[in-house]
This record gives structure tokens, C-alpha cells and sequence, in this order.
């Protein structure tokens, strides 16, 4: 594999998690306050554990968070996580998601796209067709679902 593709690939998620950190932190109102509070840090939460986190999303108020080990969702601003992943391929890394109203999206690196309407209790496999199921990123544009995958 050239370095160039490896290189690019690293970039652009190591990109995508900092973008989704940032938006998670933005979004959550901590960055005005941060600015006029010179004194905040980070402050480890109760998880998810168990590997590495890959992406972010931000339905309401729950948080999710795609990990090695599937979906965790918290609704208590991140003091405790709990994994939402019926319906999801044992052992799949989520790599992206998306949201479009109250359906959320994730993205999984070998097992496609899966969709659910019910805050990740209950996942679908809506990914049926793609000819490369390790899928990198999602994007939602209206009412239409786009992929980046790899090989």
C-alpha cells in the first residue's frame, strides 16, 4: 500500500475526531463558557471503555459514540455510557455517524451501514449493495444517505 494513501487516510480521521470532539464541545454551549473560564479542564467520564472511540453524534440529549466495541449512549451529559447495539454485527468497530432528525446512522467497518429510529435501541442494516462494507465516513443531505468507504 502506498504511504501516500496510508498517510491520507490517517489524516482524515484523525481530522474527523477532532472535528467531531470540537462540535460535541461547541454544541454542548462549554465553549463560550470556557472562554471566561480560564480554570476548566477535561474531566475523564464513566466510559465507554473498551477500546478506541471513532466518532461522535449528538441527537437531543443523548450522546453517542462509535467505538470498537459497537454504540454506547449517554443522556446525562457523558457521566455514564450504555451500549446500544441490538441489531449490529457482533464485534464491529463503528467508525461514523450521522444524523437526520430521529434517525441515527453508523457507519461500521465490515458490516455496512445501519440505521435506527429509536435513539440505537433496535438497529437495520440498510447498507445492502455496497460493494465495500468497512464504511469511513456518512454524510446526511436531506433525505439522502452518502458514503466513503475503503479497501
Amino acid at each position: 500500500m502506498p504511504s501516500f494513501l496510508f498517510s491520507s487516510r490517517f489524516v482524515v480521521r484523525v481530522f474527523c475526531v477532532l472535528l467531531s470532539v470540537l462540535c460535541l464541545w461547541c454544541g454542548s454551549g462549554v465553549c463560550g463558557y470556557a472562554q471566561t473560564q480560564p480554570d476548566m479542564v477535561w474531566e475523564q467520564t464513566g466510559g465507554p471503555e473498551g477500546g478506541n472511540i471513532w466518532c461522535f453524534a449528538v441527537s437531543g440529549t443523548s450522546i453517542f459514540a462509535g467505538t470498537d466495541g459497537g454504540v454506547f449512549r449517554s443522556t446525562n451529559n457523558g457521566a455514564s455510557w450504555t451500549a446500544v447495539n441490538t441489531g449490529l454485527m457482533n464485534s464491529t468497530s463503528v467508525y461514523s455517524l450521522a444524523i437526520s432528525g430521529s434517525t441515527l446512522f453508523a457507519g461500521t467497518n465490515g458490516g455496512g451501514v445501519y440505521r435506527s429510529s429509536n435513539n440505537g435501541a433496535l438497529w437495520t442494516a440498510v447498507g445492502i449493495g455496497l460493494t465495500n462494507n468497512a464504511v469511513s465516513s456518512l454524510v446526511v443531505s436531506g433525505k439522502r444517505q452518502h458514503n466513503l468507504c475503503w479497501d
